[in-house]
C-alpha cells in the first residue's frame, strides 16, 4: 500500500445534516482517504438550541488534536457557517 493519504475533516454548515455529505465522503473513502464529518454540538436537535458558535468552536480543537495523534496531515474542509467555527477553533494549533 502506498503512502498514507490526508485525513480529511469536513465540518458542516449550520443547517446541513450529515447525510448531505454522504455522496462526497463515500466517493473519497474507496480512494484511501480517512474522512471525518463530526456532528457539531449545535446540531444535536435540541429545541431551543443548547449550543452555539462558542460551543461549536470549543469542540473542534480537541477533535483535531485527536486526529493529529495519527501523525498524518489533516485537511480541514469547511462549508458555510463552519468558516467562522474553524477560524476560531484552530487559531494557535500547529
Amino acid at each position: 500500500m502506498g503512502p498514507s493519504k490526508l485525513i480529511l475533516l469536513l465540518i458542516s454548515g449550520a443547517w446541513h445534516n450529515l447525510k448531505s455529505y454522504s455522496k462526497f465522503t463515500n466517493a473519497l473513502k474507496p480512494n484511501g482517504y480517512e474522512v471525518h464529518v463530526p456532528r457539531l454540538p449545535s446540531m444535536n436537535g435540541a429545541t431551543p438550541s443548547n449550543a452555539d458558535l462558542t460551543t461549536d468552536t470549543e469542540f473542534i480543537p480537541s477533535y483535531v488534536v485527536s486526529l493529529a495523534s495519527a501523525s498524518r496531515a489533516i485537511a480541514l474542509i469547511m462549508h458555510s457557517y463552519d468558516g467562522q467555527v474553524r477560524t476560531n477553533a484552530v487559531h494557535g494549533l500547529d
